[in-house]
């Protein structure tokens, strides 16, 4: 007790279990005073109250109308969310898995059990949803226990019953003490409640290093980069062997569950010699691998790419066979006295008319190439399972062309164009390693069978595949065709320029739409066509003006058009001393071609350090805008310059009160709040951007047409910045407006206007997980919703949704665009109790009709 504290002006905002959670603050929300019998010091204390607390440190007051003499009190805290340090009791369901939210403060090694009666299973994920560890039991005991090196950031705990019986249990959570060993020395190690780390001897690129540990139970290993950065990580294991090239510190991490525990260390220390020096005891090898593909190796070997700006140390295996990249690559064998024998060979198949194989994804490339009987038109299919996190990536080059990839939610598609031989490449996206099916074809396509002049032709193949000229200048094509066959643009050289695959078409749908982009060339190119089911197709060609002369970007540069006919903008990227990024917004497809040759498609994407690219910009004649920015910093290079002068200095913009627009200087106020409203910003013909009061951009939109920008702000300062679309002038006016946050309850909720060009924000909250169902009674469907997380990021879009939402805070906003007409519309939660109540049978199988998922 605080007997100095002086009487709390504030009642609790609600009494008892079902009291919602409080809006996130540094401080905690002052409530209206209670009406009625429930003045101060004779209220009651019906149950625990609930807020919602950013990170910090707080102090937690207590008074007495006594005085504080002779009255003890009883202070539990509890959390819904897992965090080391806190422990929490739960119910683990008979089916299905129960998901309990993980916060790690810092970076360490957590230690996870659970302690009760139930037989249960745990599984730890990433918040990317990558499975991170898993336990059933801890030795004999039917608790599962979980311990290892873990980032700071938010994790997932799942908890399953191993029974299939509904049980109680309680999750505990610490970090554990570390104990530095400075730099590992061979000899006995031992562990017990500290996790042991130590360095790595220092050592130059031209060594190996060997580090051993070994032990008779089984205990965790992990070894990070100079960056800390986890590179490699063993659980239960009784042998942690790892392999490293030298020249940047590493460092080594040992831990088991507390137990104590002697472990052996032996350290190795392997010089570098060439392609002979493995049948050396103690050596390794450095030899190069002519060109990129799938290799023969030799029994028992590691190896590590060591070409030029290689960061990479850990050596992995790779014996008899691996897939290698092109350049210098590092061998060694494991193991004190080892010789091996380096046979490098690289492992070409034959490819026929069709090949179909299943193909294990991981996040490391993997590496085929197939040869085919003469030109052939070359295409790779990769599709994962349903339900598969694995989202297939994929690449099919040939030496010295162009080549293309299309990707979808299933998987890729790719052609390494018209050739003899390609190299396909597959990878996980996600991280998430899985299988998938992939289907690599050899297609004879034969002599051209005619030229494509402008606008619609029915045309049919004279057999299964066929190609056909096309006139030289960019051009558009639309093909309806059946469903399974392929369409692939052509330079003169064979190089595929574009493609897509009827493999993406709705399954029951049996023909398939595809949209064609050619850059151009004065020779020309063309079409070729495999459609093994169906001989016609239809084709739709327009020719496009062609692209102006290059605009360049260097790092941070900002490019906006406002085309007057639909055509392509062609922008050469320079990436620049770091690696940077670029988005474009406004264009219907954008193709990139690295300097590498290789051609991708897509809106954004990533550069290498130096590295060049040209991306080209089809469009429907709309306003466009493309930016070379650092990685996740769009929105800033998007939002332009923000004056260097303080929040302070920069003059007043009152919400509710207009400022005239002109010239072509951006125009830039500030906007002071002293509590939570939420904030609207309109201008027609102008970029705005909100920023926080040290710069940071919360909120963009304009292009081209105006901006509208809707944020739930808290107290505090505010930068305003409009800003010349296109470098043409400003016009009208900007109007800033504010208003409180509309509190939404389950069912249908109040009444509300809205106009033409308006939003409204409205927050509701879940008190536990559960699906939430959304809609809306209006009189016209001509209004746009998305629900925002706390964060204001989007969770879900569309008037009519089915989510499933964990406990918290969210909002609905609610937008009419610009001509709609005036309406009434009132919101409908329902679901909000989440797991405690749900949604009814016949309301959800009304709201899964409403969005499709029933006929």
């Amino acid at each position: 007790p605080d007997q100095d504290a002086p009487a709390p002006d504030a009642e609790p905002a609600c009494e008892g279990e079902d009291c919602p959670a409080a809006p996130v603050s540094a401080q905690p929300e002052r409530a209206p005073r209670p009406q009625g019998s429930q003045r101060r010091g004779h209220r009651a204390q019906a149950g625990p109250q609930r807020l919602v607390l950013s990170p910090g440190d707080y102090t937690l007051r207590t008074q007495h109308s006594r005085a504080d003499v002779a009255v003890s009190y009883q202070v539990s805290l509890t959390t819904q969310s897992l965090a080391p340090g806190l422990a929490t009791e739960v119910d683990v369901p008979s089916e299905g898995e129960l998901r309990l939210p993980l916060v790690v403060p810092r970076a360490g090694t957590l230690r996870l059990r659970t302690e009760g009666e139930s037989d249960v299973r745990c599984r730890l994920f990433s918040s990317a949803g990558v499975r991170l560890a898993a336990s059933d039991d801890d030795g004999a005991d039917w608790n599962c226990a979980l311990t290892g090196p873990l980032a700071a950031g938010d994790y997932t705990l799942s908890l399953e019953s191993e029974t299939r019986t509904a049980g109680h249990t309680k999750v505990v959570a610490a970090l554990a003490p570390d104990q530095d060993l400075g730099t590992l020395a061979a000899g006995p190690v031992r562990l017990g409640p500290e996790v042991l780390s130590g360095l790595f001897p220092p050592a130059d690129k031209s060594t190996v290093q060997e580090v051993h540990a070994t032990g008779p139970d089984p205990f965790g290993c992990a070894l990070e980069d100079a960056a800390g950065v986890q590179v490699f990580r063993a659980e239960e294991t009784r042998d942690c062997a790892l392999l490293a090239r030298g020249g940047a510190p590493l460092r080594l991490r040992l831990w088991n569950r507390g137990q104590r525990q002697a472990l052996q260390l032996s350290l190795l220390s392997r010089p570098v010699g060439g392609a002979a020096a493995l049948s050396e005891a103690g050596k390794a090898a450095l030899t190069t691998a002519p060109r990129a593909g799938r290799y023969s190796t030799g029994e028992g070997l590691y190896c590590l790419s060591a070409r030029p700006g290689e960061t990479a140390q850990l050596l992995r295996p790779c014996g008899p066979q691996s897939a290698l990249e092109e350049g210098p690559v590092l061998f060694a064998p494991l193991g004190a006295g080892s010789t091996a024998r380096l046979d490098l060979r690289e492992l070409v198949s034959d490819l026929g008319a069709e090949e179909v194989s299943t193909w294990a994804l991981t996040q490391a490339p993997l590496l085929e190439r197939r040869k085919a009987d003469g030109d052939r038109l070359l295409l790779l299919d990769l599709r994962a399972p349903p339900g598969s996190r694995a989202q297939p990536v994929c690449a099919f080059t040939a030496d010295g062309r162009a080549t293309a990839r299309r990707l979808d939610a299933e998987g890729c598609v790719a052609s390494a164009g018209l050739g003899e031989q390609g190299l396909a490449r597959a990878a996980s996206g996600s991280g998430v390693p899985g299988p998938a099916t992939a289907t690599l074809r050899a297609v004879e396509l034969g002599r051209s069978q005619g030229s494509l002049e402008p606008g619609r032709t029915s045309l049919s193949l004279k057999g299964p595949a066929g190609r056909f000229e096309l006139p030289a200048g960019p051009a558009r094509l639309e093909l309806l065709l059946a469903a399974g066959a392929w369409a692939v643009l052509l330079d003169r050289d064979g190089g595929a320029v574009d493609l897509c695959a009827g493999a993406s078409a709705p399954k029951a749908a049996s023909l398939a739409r595809c949209t064609l982009l050619d850059p151009g060339s004065e020779r020309g190119g063309e079409l070729a066509v495999w459609s093994p089911s169906e001989a016609r197709f239809d084709v739709s060609l327009a020719l496009l003006p062609a692209a102006p002369r290059l605009a360049a970007l260097s790092a941070g540069g900002l490019r906006e058009v406002r085309p007057l006919a639909p055509g392509v903008e062609t922008v050469q990227l320079d990436a620049g001393p770091a690696a940077g990024a670029f988005t474009a917004q406004g264009p219907a497809r954008c193709l990139l071609e690295r300097t590498s040759g290789a051609r991708e498609e897509g809106c954004t994407g990533a550069l290498a350090r130096g590295e060049g690219a040209v991306l080209r910009l089809f469009h429907e004649g709309r306003p466009l805008r493309v930016g070379l920015h650092a990685p996740g910093a769009a929105q800033s290079v998007f939002a332009g310059e923000a004056t260097a002068a303080g929040t302070g200095s920069l003059e007043v913009l009152e919400p509710g009160r207009a400022l005239t627009l002109s010239g072509s200087v951006p125009v830039e106020r500030r906007v002071e709040l002293t509590r939570e409203l939420v904030l609207h910003l309109r201008a027609r013909g102008a970029v705005c951007a909100l920023r926080s009061e040290t710069g940071v951009v919360l909120a963009l939109d304009g292009l081209g047409a105006g901006c509208a920008v809707d944020r739930l702000l808290q107290p505090g300062r505010y930068r305003i910045t409009a800003r010349p679309f296109a470098a043409q002038p400003l016009e009208g006016e900007l109007l800033v407006t504010a208003e409180e946050v509309i509190a939404a309850q389950e069912g249908v909720g109040g009444e509300q206007f809205i106009g033409p060009g308006e939003s409204r924000l409205l927050r509701f909250t879940t008190l536990s997980e559960g699906e939430v169902g959304l809609g809306l009674q209006a009189a016209a469907d001509a209004l746009f919703c998305t629900v925002l997380d706390q964060d204001q990021q989007a969770l879900g879009t569309g008037c009519q949704q089915l989510l499933r939402l964990p406990q918290g805070r969210f909002l609905l906003q609610i937008r009419s665009p610009e001509g709609a007409p005036p309406l009434r519309v009132r919101p409908v939660l329902l679901g909000l109790s989440g797991a405690d109540r749900g949604v009814p049978d016949a309301v959800l199988r009304e709201l899964l009709s409403r969005v499709g998922e029933l006929p």
